[in-house]
Order: C-alpha cells, then sequence, then structure tokens
C-alpha cells in the first residue's frame, strides 16, 4: 500500500502517458502479492501494469512484455472494476 501521496501523484502523472487511451483488457493474480493489469497498444500486445500488494514492498511496474502463466486466477468482478477505474478522478496540481 503506498502511503506516500508525493509517489502516487508522481506515479500518476508518469503512468498517465503511457496508458491514457487504453483499456485494460485482463486483471488477474499469477503470484502472491501481486496484482497484474494488462494494458495493450499498438505497440506492446502484452504490456501489463504490475501492482505489488505487499505493504512491506509497494512498487508499479509497467512492463512491455509480459507473458501470462499457464493457471492464473482471474479477477472476477473485472468489469466492476474497470467501471470504478473509468470514474476515478485525481486532483493534480501543476509546479510538482
Amino acid at each position: 500500500m503506498f502511503k506516500n501521496y508525493l509517489y502516487l501523484l508522481r506515479a500518476v502523472i508518469e503512468l498517465r502517458e503511457l496508458i491514457i487511451d487504453h483499456p485494460a483488457r485482463e486483471i488477474y493474480t499469477q503470484e502472491k502479492d501481486k496484482l497484474f493489469i494488462s494494458i495493450p497498444d499498438y505497440n506492446y500486445d502484452n504490456r501489463h501494469l504490475i501492482i505489488s500488494t505487499n505493504p512491506q514492498m509497494p512498487y508499479l511496474l509497467l512492463r512491455n512484455n509480459h507473458s501470462k502463466a499457464k493457471k492464473i486466477t482471474e479477477i472476477s468482478s473485472m468489469s466492476f472494476c474497470l467501471r470504478k477505474l473509468t470514474k476515478w478522478k485525481l486532483p493534480i496540481t501543476t509546479g510538482l
């Protein structure tokens, strides 16, 4: 869990340009404490945003080439998650 607002703000600013206008195709877990969100674009069909859910080691990672394991756990409420993600509005301030 990210506790630092400035870290989250900076991550949103940097990731926004890379993932805006690219809808999530899949949301799943295949490793403990990691959430994988498939966000393909025109150049990278296997691009994933990896979010660590481990409170001791929080990180965000955007990989352009990631292959899914054969046996995974898919999030059953993917459409609900996507609806909530599209409604997020984060306050972005200039001057950072």
